[in-house]
């Protein structure tokens, strides 16, 4: 099977994909004849998925034959922005300026976007052309494919998001510092946002190791495990070059930033962040009055939970997020690398539903707040994947699902049946001559755990 696949255009040219996307609820997902004659749409199937069949199509894509499938009306995610690849609704959109450090101007795909994130030549595999970068601020958002401007993203009674994330360095053990009596020249990063050389902190009584990342303006960015009893008064030497400075003040730790913010649009209805190390998420009214949060299985407020370290990897991370309003209650999860996933549940309150509106990518990138300001993070990100089902199809080089973590490539769908799924091959950034496994997931976000050889 070939590794690289030509992309071809096959929508018709009249097609802006920015038109409303098709709407996907419980009821309609599973739309379709059933061949006897009734309208009625046949019954969600239970249970996980079952690939019987892959045959190579010789042009590029894939068709799996199986069984609990169940349908999707609109084959295509609602968003595909991969590199230079974006498709709205499944129509691939008009080239725009890709040029390395430029302002990211593509105003047929965002609606939103922040003039600080720029476009980068970064890349998971040559195939992709650029990501995004953003620092100490910048990102994108409400997707026109699925919130048209000025107006509120469809009802749908799930969405499933995904992008990938690059970190430059590790935010979390991040620490600002007003400094003073700077004695020699210390290797700093190769540019304000990377390593520098190791250093030694010392107060007289006690002492931590860190990594000089910045020097700007009497500030200086450390990573270290040093608390603020520590630093305040302590020396900096640095390990290499023996240039020293004095802290006077500690300014913040890590950094206050949302990477990952999911809401309607509008600050009614359900509400989904990812904060600096945080799942955030509740039920707001008209007001924008929080009305309903999780609940701790013991009773009272669950006001979120610690997510996996997006620094602790390597390379480029997986980050997915899912959001169900089906029925009353709120069901939510925020995943990295396909680790320890974990629900979190709301109760919507009876008569506070809106059912004209679902969450969409508000923002995507790095939303500085918190003291954010005063810390030099920074990252590459792309590979932005929106849809109303949570229904996909992912392969890996891992044999079962549970292995896959990182290791996985979501296809582009360009056609979803009860038994048949047809998709573009994308071998993406899996080995060149590593087997390849398709998984295909549910209206349940459920998948066959073990693998098809493909």
């Amino acid at each position: 099977m070939p590794s690289n696949i030509v992309i071809r255009n096959l929508t018709p040219e009249t097609k802006t994909g920015n038109e409303s996307p098709v709407v996907a609820t419980r009821s309609d997902l599973r739309g379709g004849d059933r061949g006897d004659g009734s309208n009625e749409p046949p019954p969600e199937p239970t249970g996980a998925p079952v690939i019987s069949a892959a045959t190579n199509n010789g042009d590029g894509t894939i068709t799996l034959q199986g069984s609990n499938f169940g349908v999707k009306n609109q084959a295509a995610p609602i968003l595909w922005c991969f590199g230079t690849d974006r498709r709205n609704n499944g129509v691939p959109q008009p080239a725009a300026d890709f040029t390395p450090g430029s302002v990211v101007s593509d105003p047929t795909v965002w609606n939103a976007m922040h003039h600080t994130v720029r476009v980068s030549d970064e890349v998971r595999y040559p195939e992709l052309g650029v990501s995004y970068w953003s620092a100490n601020g910048g990102a994108l958002g409400e997707p026109l494919a699925h919130q048209p401007a000025g107006g509120l993203p469809p009802y749908s009674d799930e969405i499933y998001a995904a992008a990938r994330f690059k970190l430059v360095n590790d935010w979390h053990r991040m620490k600002a510092v007003s400094i003073s009596s700077i004695s020699g020249i210390f290797n700093q990063g190769p540019t304000r946002y990377e390593s520098g050389e190791a250093v030694t902190i010392s107060n007289g009584s006690n002492s931590a190791f860190g990594v000089l990342i910045s020097i700007q303006g009497g500030i200086a960015t450390i990573i270290t495990e040093a608390s603020s009893g520590l630093l305040v008064g302590a020396t900096v030497t640095g390990n290499e070059t023996g240039a020293t400075l004095f802290i006077d003040e500690y300014i913040a730790f890590a950094s206050g930033s949302k990477y990952f913010r999911m809401w309607p649009g509008s600050a009614a209805g359900p509400y989904h962040t990812i904060s600096t190390n945080r799942l955030i998420c509740a039920y707001r009214n008209a007001s924008g009055e929080t009305i309903a949060s999780p609940q701790l299985p013991e009773g009272g407020k669950d006001s979120g939970y610690g997510i996996q370290n997006m620094a602790d990897g390597e390379g480029w991370r997986l980050a997915e997020n899912y959001i169900s309003q089906f029925g009353m209650t709120l069901r939510q999860y925020f995943d990295i690398d396909n680790q320890g996933r974990r629900y979190l549940e709301t109760a919507i309150p009876e008569g506070e539903k809106f059912e004209d509106r679902a969450v969409t990518l508000s923002q995507v990138g790095y939303d500085a707040a918190g003291g954010t300001l005063d810390i030099d993070a920074g990252f590459h990100w792309g590979e932005v994947y929106l849809d109303n089902t949570p229904k996909r199809v992912v392969l890996s080089d891992k044999p079962t699902y549970s292995e896959a973590g990182q290791e996985q490539e979501l296809q582009f769908l360009k056609e979803w049946n009860a038994g048949l799924i047809s998709f573009e091959f994308r071998r993406g950034g899996l080995p060149d001559n590593a087997p390849l496994y398709a998984y295909v997931f549910n209206a349940e976000d459920s998948c066959n755990e073990q693998g098809y050889l493909l």
